[in-house]
């Protein structure tokens, strides 16, 4: 939702959140707000993410409140009231001097070069900040220079201590930022061996520091994140085909050696997705995926998620390029893996390789400790069962699993082909779901749940249904055939329901007017008398205030 809905939907924590401190707000990237949020001696590190469309995409705060907690109304309230949509052209005004430039006319050279050195040493912070804008020494990147740079960042912040305080991430994050510069524009000059390695220590370095310091603040991961991002960008940066290419080759060629990490394979992921945006750059990374797969795959690592992790990768690079056909006999379905599995078996389907799919569903479905992990695979087997037109299968698998479908065509079906024992089975289990489902929300399953009702001729159990259900969607929708059923009963259950989750007053507004289009004035007053409402049903509010205006 939008900023201006978001304050109004979270209106009752708005006046507490303007109780409380925002600082420090910091624009992270496009979009991404950080900020610190005081209240009283404690302090939150809270975040709001928007979209391009200016709508709050996602939120977090450290604080133990969870969900949206008043510090991130507090920062959504500051956002709002600081941050225009307008652009602001700032004219250039000359700047009045303080007492400081004032002060620093007076004193000379020398007394000044004395009292900033004394200050230096004794401030580590400003000492950092002062050696990284004034020193011009020429870099030579090592390991020891990148870890020695790293290190002095932190230290300006919190010395040797061994705990950082969550104000202080974003001191270091700064001091990074500025430190780390010079370094990555070498890192990010060519793309090589070395400095890949280079990019890979300091990432790991960030990383250590993170979780050695147990940081609570996101930041570091977050900076983690952009010099990802960075690397990804300048490698689609590179303007001359050729040396695109043999910077992509290099990145790809990671995946391909004897040892490679999960990370590398990611990136690698990254470079597929992004390269689908131009057909040159994406037909170039195909082709070199697809011209290493047999040397890949002939020799599988011993770790098991990196298997899996490529196997998985390579069946969608396959997939979504149209050369599966031709490969598809190497991949094999993996245990608990349901997306892997269901991406392969759908294919096969697809190459009338219906024989192996069927295989493959039931292997899955005997290996699996629950069986709602099944159903996927149910699904398939069905579909296949009912184009086959084998219906003893279909009957066993739609005794077994159809309890989770609601389907009613399928309950018909079990009726009339498995034997008489399991389908009362089938049956007391199906509506014991069905009834759970449609209490927690599930309009299939009420659905479902009443079409079993009218064939067993009991109709007028609908209003028990919609009592249970505390849904103000489900009376809307089946308003018209509750009030044909029982008129008095009907205006008895709704307005006696306690409605679950918010409310819709569009929903209310449609019930409302079905009634008064329905029933004369006088009727339903008389009608509103004698029944006993929920306190605060608001169908009942709304038709008490008609019939007695």
């Amino acid at each position: 939702m939008t900023l201006t809905n978001f304050l109004k939907e979270y209106q009752l924590k708005l006046k507490s959140a303007q109780k409380l401190i925002v600082r420090d707000l910091d624009e992270l990237e496009k979009n991404t707000f950080v900020a610190y949020v005081d209240e009283g001696k404690d302090y939150y590190d809270v975040q709001i993410i928007f979209d391009d469309k200016k709508n709050i995409k996602e939120t977090s705060c450290d604080c133990e409140n969870g969900g949206i907690c008043h510090h991130i109304v507090a920062l959504a309230d500051f956002i709002a009231e600081n941050k225009s949509e307008k652009t602001i052209v700032k004219k250039t005004i000359k700047r009045k001097l303080s007492e400081t430039d004032v002060l620093l006319e007076t004193i000379n050279n020398e007394d000044l070069r004395i009292w900033l050195s004394e200050t230096l040493s004794k401030n580590k912070e400003i000492a950092f900040a002062f050696k990284n804008h004034f020193g011009k020494n020429e870099i030579i990147l090592d390991k020891e220079t990148i870890e020695k740079t790293i290190q002095e960042s932190i230290s300006s912040v919190i010395g040797k201590r061994r705990k950082c305080e969550t104000n202080e991430v974003k001191k270091i994050v700064d001091a990074l930022n500025v430190s780390l510069k010079p370094i990555l524009e070498i890192v990010f000059s060519k793309i090589n061996k070395e400095n890949y390695a280079f990019l890979k220590l300091i990432i790991h370095k960030l990383e250590e520091f993170n979780y050695d310091y147990y940081l609570s603040s996101n930041r570091i991961l977050k900076l983690v994140e952009n010099l990802e991002d960075l690397q990804l960008k300048n490698l689609f940066n590179i303007k001359d085909f050729e040396e695109w290419q043999n910077a992509a080759k290099f990145y790809l060629n990671l995946i391909f050696e004897e040892k490679f990490f999960s990370s590398e394979l990611n990136f690698v992921q990254k470079i597929y997705a992004f390269s689908k945006t131009n057909e040159l750059q994406n037909k170039f990374i195909v082709t070199a995926l697809e011209n290493n797969f047999d040397i890949l795959f002939k020799d599988l690592k011993e770790n098991y998620l990196i298997n899996f992790e490529i196997e998985n990768f390579y069946l969608t690079v396959f997939t979504e390029n149209n050369l599966i056909e031709k490969y598809i006999h190497k991949f094999n379905p993996r245990k608990f893996r349901n997306d892997h599995n269901i991406l392969l078996i759908q294919e096969l389907l697809k190459l009338n390789q219906t024989d192996l799919a069927e295989k493959y569903c039931l292997e899955q479905i005997e290996g699996n400790y629950k069986q709602e992990y099944d159903l996927p695979y149910v699904e398939i087997l069905v579909s296949l069962y009912k184009q086959k037109g084998e219906k003893q299968k279909l009957a066993d698998i739609l005794s077994n699993y159809g309890k989770y479908m609601y389907n009613i065509e399928d309950y018909l079906f079990i009726k009339e082909n498995a034997n008489v024992e399991k389908f009362k089975k089938y049956r007391q289990a199906v509506l014991t779901n069905a009834k759970y489902s449609y209490q927690n929300g599930s309009i299939k399953a009420f659905d479902f749940y009443y079409e079993i009702k009218k064939l067993d001729q009991k109709r007028k159990d609908l209003f028990e249904m919609l009592d249970y259900s505390h849904k103000l969607e489900f009376v809307n929708k089946y308003k018209e055939i509750a009030h044909q059923l029982d008129e008095i009963n009907f205006i008895k259950t709704i307005t006696n329901m306690s409605f679950y989750g918010s409310i819709d007053k569009q929903s209310i507004d449609e019930i409302v007017n079905f009634i008064l289009s329905k029933i004369e004035i006088h009727t339903l007053k008389f009608y509103l008398k004698n029944v006993r409402p929920y306190l605060s049903n608001p169908i009942y509010s709304e038709l008490n205030k008609v019939v007695n205006d």
